[in-house]
């Protein structure tokens, strides 16, 4: 975990997860770089 960052814990919907494993597989990300990148795309 990069310097600065903090650990958060998520429930999402069981749906919503697959969809989060289904768009980080089919562009070679992981889960957790989707939600950070949709968090901060949000954010802005």
């Amino acid at each position: 975990m990069s310097k600065g960052m903090k650990r958060v814990t998520l429930t999402v919907d069981p749906n919503d997860y697959e969809e989060i494993r289904r768009l980080a597989v089919d562009n070679d990300v992981s889960a957790s770089w989707l939600v950070r990148r949709s968090m901060r795309l949000f954010l802005e």
